[in-house]
């Protein structure tokens, strides 16, 4: 057995493959496995193939002869984030993610086609992206939200006519190999003041593509930002509920069916702080030196500018109720919490990809969650909505681990002190991947 320190070995096997790897075991550093327990001291884990084969102290584990020793005394130790839900604008935002630690996403695509071909990158370890877990297409109504993003798409419909056809949709999505689909229901109206409203998809196409989904053993995530249209959902059988519920409080018979049925709450709060006060979230971001170190001088001019807040304000041009309401949305997501309904971390917050996913924990804690909480939530709760084993350290789980200098069990803006990331049992120098991605 051979002893390295996490510097030399960071070096050592940045570019090895997987299956060139000898068993590795971490040693030494104070571990958060992810499932919200006490973090345990001086813990060991031994990684195998990729996967985790061993977890816990000296006197409980066998490490395999000839394996690579890595001594992490000092270090804090975490499963990879996991983002539920989240735009992917190109190779280069998944990548700004990984170099965060953000080792598993779901990225919503509206198109089959792109998602297949994100995913088939995410395979390599040489791409040094997350693992993708892919929603495609989304269905919406014809001039409804997403509907101005029109691919190629493997002959697709996204603005099904009938129930019929809505059916036959999600069959042939099916057939493609995606198992997860995405529905804008609602308009959007809340948030655009005077702006003409968007098409609103039909009940009834709703309720066929989430009855055939269902069917199809398929993940259903409705965009419900308006209490209405999440009960709409809840009643067709939706799984997830995107982007929360910010316009009312939540009735009690609605968060008492989330641990009961299982269902997703899904609150991205990171985007609507984002949407609320533009100006004060990118203020939020650049105070943290650890956020601003990695953006270049004219980076920072151009996303503090004047024009760029201007040019994002299409979406919800009517900031003022957004930021009325972020207190609502803060209670319905406790509310899911106190009555042990599942909550993921998600940021469809591409602008800021893998520093949004640190900024929506913090968000998370001052909303009332504590730092294990919040930590178990960006972890285990959402590698659970995955139906992948990630997220949690535990044996037969994937190998994909974040190395960190401080705690962030103590202070949830901890998991900015992130070192090293580990996908698959492959150890990546976070120093090296962020040279990748001078901005």
């Amino acid at each position: 057995m051979k002893y390295r320190t996490i510097i030399f070995v960071a070096v050592v096997l940045f570019n090895l493959p997987v299956s060139a790897q000898r068993p590795l075991v971490l040693q030494g550093a104070t571990m958060i496995d992810g499932v919200g327990r006490r973090p345990v001291p001086d813990a060991f884990i031994i990684i195998e193939h990729g996967m985790i084969t061993g977890v816990g102290n000296k006197n409980s584990v066998i490490i395999p002869p000839g394996a690579e020793i890595i001594d992490l005394k000092g270090k804090f130790i975490m499963p990879g984030l996991v983002d539920t839900y989240t735009q992917c604008r190109s190779e280069r935002d998944l990548q700004e993610m990984f170099a965060w630690g953000v080792t598993s996403v779901n990225c919503v695509f509206a198109s089959v086609t792109e998602a297949k071909t994100y995913g088939a990158q995410a395979e390599l370890d040489s791409n040094m992206l997350p693992r993708i877990f892919p929603t495609a297409p989304v269905f919406t109504a014809e001039h409804g939200w997403w509907s101005e993003k029109t691919v190629e798409d493997n002959g697709i419909n996204r603005f099904p006519k009938t129930a019929e056809e809505a059916r036959a949709q999600v069959r042939a999505v099916k057939a493609l190999g995606i198992d997860r689909i995405m529905i804008v229901y609602d308009s959007m109206t809340w948030c655009r003041g005077n702006v003409k409203p968007l098409d609103h998809m039909q009940s009834d196409i709703m309720q066929a593509l989430i009855n055939e989904a269902t069917q199809q053993k398929m993940t259903t995530e409705i965009h419900s930002p308006e209490f209405n249209d999440a009960v709409a959902g809840q009643n067709a059988g939706a799984t997830a509920f995107i982007h929360g519920v910010i316009t009312d409080r939540m009735s009690a018979p609605f968060v008492a069916n989330f641990p009961v049925k299982g269902e997703f709450f899904v609150p991205t709060l990171c985007r609507y702080e984002f949407l609320g006060d533009r100006e004060g979230f990118i203020r939020n971001v650049f105070s943290d030196e650890r956020f601003r170190s990695t953006f270049s001088g004219d980076s920072i001019k151009y996303y503090t500018g004047s024009g760029y807040i201007k040019n994002n304000s299409d979406q919800c041009p009517d900031t003022a109720i957004v930021r009325s309401h972020i207190g609502i949305l803060d209670e319905n997501m406790m509310t899911v919490v106190k009555n042990y309904g599942n909550i993921t971390l998600a940021t469809d917050l591409p602008e800021f990809s893998g520093i949004a996913d640190h900024m929506e924990l913090e968000y998370m804690v001052q909303a009332g969650l504590t730092p294990m909480q919040a930590l178990a939530v960006g972890t285990n709760l959402s590698g659970q909505f995955m139906s992948a084993p990630v997220g949690v350290i535990y044996i037969g789980n994937k190998a994909d681990m974040l190395i960190l200098d401080a705690d962030p069990s103590l202070d949830i803006r901890n998991t900015r002190s992130l070192r090293t990331i580990i996908k698959n049992g492959k150890i990546y120098d976070r120093a090296e991947l962020l040279k990748r991605l001078q901005r």
